[in-house]
């Protein structure tokens, strides 16, 4: 057991030294190596050694206006961290999607509508191309927006922006056009429309990237999915979700992470608990549940409340009546309530960022893209 300990505080002293990437990779040495990254003191011992940004940026609406803030819960002090876009040409931004590095993909309100790709923490940016939509952007306003980085080191992303197809919408079903912008050849491209059921509408705002691909929950009346993006192919699929979740004593649901798992909290119609459900082996599609989460305890202070992810292995935030909630759900007390003043009353967008202050080439050169093209147009050649 000595032995065990040792080798668990030399793992804490070695990767709480190394920068966000080489962290991040080393997650999947093993299942140990794992929790240890998630755990409450090994993240504030690597933010303070690595001069890490870690905690939620989140966008609300406020009077026809969108405000941004960031929070945190690191020690007090240090949480007054800001995420500012003041750098960018414009003097009003809307965050469309965050990944969790801290990439962002932002839309100008004037004097145009110029989208942007930037990095707040580094003060980069890159203009975009606009995906264009058929009509108006005003009149029919894209669904969902989400991002995906494919490769950090010499940064690969896309963005899957869907938008309502009204032309194509009949009694049984719906279509969601659907473009894919992919920073390999920097442009929007057009696939197929998604296609749901008529009376299927989107749980949340924000996607949870895992696994390669981006997730979405989606209700049709009483029963819940798992809508998947699967970057590699781009094509959709959909996940069941656990049978307890579709069931009659469940009053709503949400997806998120844990410890790098994809994770589903299901709240009680009866009682204040959540069970946490995790998928533990992401290929077999197997839930696993984890934990009970009592808040009957903390009603009166908790209030109504909104489920926003899990912050580390023992934490778990929400918001409520422009506030933030940091509950140690493991010793089932509340640890910080963080007020985000009257301008936050309406969250549009909450994301999770853990980011660093290393720059990165925003936009590939012209001529590694160009030998992008020219190799899929001879793969094309050679096998078709």
């Amino acid at each position: 057991m000595a032995s065990y300990d040792l080798n668990v505080d030399v793992s804490c002293e070695i990767l709480s030294r190394t920068d966000l990437k080489t962290m991040k990779k080393c997650r999947v040495l093993s299942r140990e190596c794992n929790t240890l990254t998630y755990e409450p003191d090994f993240m504030q011992f690597h933010i303070k050694r690595t001069n890490t940004l870690c905690g939620y940026l989140i966008q609300s609406l406020s009077f026809s206006r969108l405000y941004s803030t960031f929070i945190s819960d690191d020690e007090p002090g240090i949480n007054d961290r800001k995420l500012s876009f003041d750098f960018l040409p414009a003097d009003y931004v809307e965050i469309l999607a965050v990944v969790e590095t801290g990439l962002m993909f932002c839309k100008s309100q004037h004097p145009e509508s110029q989208h942007y790709i930037c990095k707040p923490t580094t003060r980069q940016w890159e203009l975009m191309p606009s995906p264009n939509p058929p009509y108006p952007a005003t009149q029919y306003p894209a669904e969902k927006i989400a991002m995906i980085v494919l490769q950090s080191n010499n940064l690969w992303f896309k963005i899957v922006w869907l938008s309502h197809n009204f032309k194509s919408y009949d009694h049984t079903s719906k279509f969601l056009q659907c473009k894919i912008f992919d920073s390999n050849i920097w442009a929007w491209k057009q696939s197929n429309d998604l296609e749901l059921s008529y009376y299927e509408v989107f749980e949340s705002n924000d996607a949870i990237s895992i696994h390669g691909g981006l997730h979405w929950i989606t209700r049709t009346g009483k029963t819940y999915r798992i809508l998947t993006f699967h970057q590699d192919k781009e094509s959709w699929g959909s996940i069941q979700v656990p049978d307890s979740c579709n069931s009659d004593y469940c009053d709503s649901i949400h997806l998120t992470k844990y410890e790098g798992k994809l994770a589903i909290t299901s709240k009680r119609r009866s009682a204040e608990l959540l069970e946490v459900w995790t998928m533990e082996y992401y290929k077999q599609k197997c839930w696993n549940k984890r934990y009970n989460i009592d808040l009957e305890g903390h009603k009166e202070e908790i209030g109504y409340y909104k489920i926003v992810s899990f912050y580390n292995a023992e934490t778990l935030v929400m918001l409520n009546d422009c506030r933030a909630i940091f509950y140690n759900f493991k010793k089932e007390q509340i640890t910080r309530f963080i007020k985000l003043g009257t301008k936050h009353n309406y969250p549009t967008l909450v994301s999770f960022v853990q980011g660093d202050y290393k720059p990165i080439q925003l936009k590939r050169n012209t001529h590694v893209r160009v030998a992008y093209v020219l190799c899929v147009c001879a793969f094309v050649l050679l096998f078709f």
